[in-house]
């Protein structure tokens, strides 16, 4: 038969993507990995990786696939695999094509990728394998529950049991293989005990904490598994076999023992729980809680705080750095600070422009040491740790150093006091230390990482909070270092001010005295009263010239009644009153009189070289005036903010002399305006009489008429009065 026109144009990737069946092609002259996986596979991701896996753990179904030689009618047709059969050809001598099957084949035996061992100690195998094995092995392939426990339980089954006190697995009691079953099936840690011998049995995830013990310690006793610890378990067990039932957990450090030969640090919490049948104890079984993360973030959360809190002491940064290397030899346990070196970042005084480190202190490095020089030029030097502080100034977080890709070179690492464990450390990082991001870096700080704890997640997060804080910190301490200096500026200059002010003030004191000093001389001078008073009317100055005016008392302060004392009882209510006008319009001219004291101690003065126009004028001033002056005021009030008045200056002028010189004037200007009309009447009468002074004794009848006509005859308009004096008298008027 021959094909059909067109067919052999179908290749065979055409063929394998239309298969529903999860196929794949390997180089059979390389043995990489697939180089051709059809859909059907790739739609399966988790069997495409076991493929995948099975190559790199040199897997036999990896060895199946790389048979050089065809398939044959023989057992090496078919392979099973994740519990699917597997079928397999050569095309070309190069390509080989395997393929997946749902079912096994009834002509072969499935063939497995479990460890061929004794049949006897096969822990799990496969019950209902279609098809005998041609050599008696059943096989076994993992149950539906552990999947992923391949290579766990092929290390299971190379155990030799039939040496261990369990013996062979199917001699196992049905209640230690139902319990087992459980264990490995659980994801947390957890060992089984059981027997006499109490034999060691655990699952996938309690090998872990074993290390490098695993898996010796699988059907050792629990003296031969756990030596140090076996009387503290057996306790346990004591303790909860008289309880019947798991009493409480207990916690401890632990330190497993890696395939490298280092330890890594664990804190563990464990419980003891009995596994009895028919009330014998057969067995028990100890689950583990897993509390590192929890207790290491509880220690290295509590040495931020602590650490936060004495950093915020400091007030300047060079404190700080002091302070920072105090806080980290203080902390205890030292595991997680196993070694520190702190520089400071400053300009290079030889290059402005480049920076230099000195060295503020460090833990666990000996004096002399080449790792920590006290001084640093980063320019171009190769001293120390110098290259790898380059390259931290600009990085925005810590820079990882590892021993093992040779960023951390191991020679610098010789010769240092290791502190915590003593175990040297082969990682380290370096921090930063930068007020704001966007700052420049103020100091550099060299942390060996702990050697017993892998540089995990939560090992990074504790990293990056440690320089969070010194960050933070540092910002703190520079704001207060700035604050500080700014408050020296500012008391400085406020010295200085207040010397100034104090200088300015001085002078000005010495001025206002002057001052003051020339206002009393002239206010003493001036024959002007002055005086000041307060709010309250208590007068508080008053120059001689007022007291010499006022007659009052010299005492200060003046009180209101002592000054109305000195004022007539008549112009008091004049005083009082041109006070109260003083409150509403703040200026106010008042006359008033004062009575002189007794004693006469202020006598009225004459202006000296005034006198001759008073001769002149023929005015006398010195007759008695009874002690009374007559005083001319003006006064002016401020207002204070409250608006009511705080001061009143007083203007007091004695008036006395002008006073008596005035009344004087008008009684002259009276007298001589009498006198005036009298000479007036005085010459006409003289004239009449005259005319009839031959009649001398004449009666007043007739005398009235000779008036009469004398008024006629002279046109005398006004009235003439008739007077009758004696002859005497009428002669005196004649001579006027």
């Amino acid at each position: 038969m021959y094909p059909p026109m067109g067919i052999s144009d179908v290749s065979i990737i055409e063929l394998l993507d239309s298969d529903p069946r999860p196929t794949f092609i390997v180089d059979i002259t390389k043995l990489s990995e697939p180089v051709y996986a059809n859909p059907a596979l790739r739609d399966r991701p988790v069997l495409c990786k076991r493929v995948e896996l099975s190559q790199s753990r040199h897997d036999p179904f990896w060895a199946w696939i790389a048979t050089t030689h065809a398939p044959g009618p023989c057992s090496d047709h078919t392979f099973v695999f994740e519990k699917i059969c597997w079928t397999r050809l050569i095309a070309r001598d190069k390509w080989v094509v395997v393929s997946s099957n749902d079912v096994f084949p009834l002509d072969a035996p499935a063939r497995t990728s479990s460890h061929r061992r004794v049949n006897s100690n096969s822990l799990l195998h496969e019950v209902a394998t279609p098809g005998p094995s041609t050599d008696g092995d059943h096989g076994w392939i993992p149950p539906e529950f552990m999947p992923d426990q391949e290579s766990f339980v092929h290390i299971i089954n190379t155990i030799d049991w039939a040496e261990s006190p369990l013996g062979p697995p199917p001699r196992w009691p049905a209640l230690l293989q139902q319990t087992f079953y459980q264990v490995l099936a659980d994801s947390r840690p957890i060992v089984i005990y059981w027997g006499e011998k109490l034999t060691t049995l655990y699952n996938e995830a309690f090998s872990k904490l074993c290390g490098s013990k695993h898996p010796a310690l699988l059907g050792k006793s629990v003296e031969d598994a756990w030596p140090d610890f076996c009387e503290k378990i057996k306790l346990a067990m004591s303790t909860t076999a008289s309880k019947l039932r798991a009493d409480d957990e207990d916690e401890w450090r632990f330190f497993v023992e890696k395939t490298d030969g280092s330890a890594e640090e664990k804190y563990l919490k464990w419980s003891i729980i009995p596994i009895t049948e028919k009330n014998r104890r057969l067995g028990y079984i100890q689950p583990i809680q897993d509390t590192t993360s929890m207790r290491l973030w509880e220690r290295r959360t509590k040495m931020l705080i602590d650490l936060g809190d004495m950093l915020v002491t400091a007030r300047d940064v060079k404190s700080y750095w002091a302070k920072l290397i105090q806080e980290l030899e203080a902390r205890q346990p030292t595991y997680d600070i196993p070694l520190a070196i702190l520089y400071s970042v400053e300009e290079d005084a030889q290059s402005p422009t480049e920076k230099a480190c000195r060295l503020e202190g460090c833990l666990g490095v000996p004096d002399g040491h080449p790792i920590a020089p006290p001084k640093l030029r980063l320019c171009r030097s190769g001293q120390g740790l110098s290259s790898y502080f380059r390259e931290a100034l600009e990085s925005q977080g810590p820079l990882l150093l590892q021993t093992r890709n040779g960023a951390l070179p191991e020679a610098l690492l010789d010769g240092l006091q290791w502190r915590g464990f003593r175990d040297p450390c082969r990682e380290a990082v370096i921090c930063p230390i930068r007020p704001t991001k966007d700052e420049h870096v103020l100091g550099l700080l060299f942390l060996g990482l702990n050697p017993r704890r892998p540089y995990d997640n939560d090992y990074r997060q504790y990293i990056s909070l440690l320089n969070q804080k010194l960050t933070t910190t540092l910002a703190s301490t520079v704001l207060l270092e700035e604050e500080a200096r700014r408050g020296r500026n500012i008391a400085e200059q406020a010295a200085y001010d207040q010397a100034m002010l104090k200088e300015k003030l001085t002078v000005q004191t010495r001025e206002a005295a002057e001052s003051v000093q020339k206002f009393q001389q002239i206010a003493e001078f001036i024959p002007v009263g002055m005086c000041f008073g307060n709010h309250r009317g208590n007068i508080t100055f008053a120059n001689d010239a007022w007291h010499r005016i006022t007659g009052a008392p010299q005492v200060n302060p003046l009180t209101p009644e002592g000054f109305l004392s000195c004022v007539i009882e008549e112009d008091k209510p004049n005083v009082q009153r041109a006070y109260e006008e003083l409150q509403k319009t703040l200026t106010v001219t008042i006359e008033f009189r004062v009575r002189r004291p007794a004693e006469g101690t202020y006598p009225l003065q004459h202006p000296i070289g005034s006198s001759p126009s008073f001769e002149k004028a023929g005015l006398d001033l010195d007759p008695d005036d009874g002690g009374v002056r007559h005083v001319l005021g003006s006064l002016k009030a401020e207002r204070g903010p409250d608006g009511n008045i705080n001061q009143v200056l007083a203007c007091l002028t004695d008036v006395t002399l002008h006073r008596k010189a005035a009344e004087e004037a008008i009684r002259k200007a009276q007298q001589a305006e009498n006198l005036k009309r009298m000479a007036e009447l005085a010459t006409v009468v003289c004239i009449n009489i005259s005319r009839v002074m031959t009649l001398p004794l004449l009666g007043e009848s007739s005398l009235r008429e000779c008036l009469i006509h004398t008024q006629q005859d002279f046109h005398i308009t006004r009235p003439l009065f008739f007077v009758s004096l004696p002859f005497c008298e009428i002669g005196e008027m004649t001579k006027i």
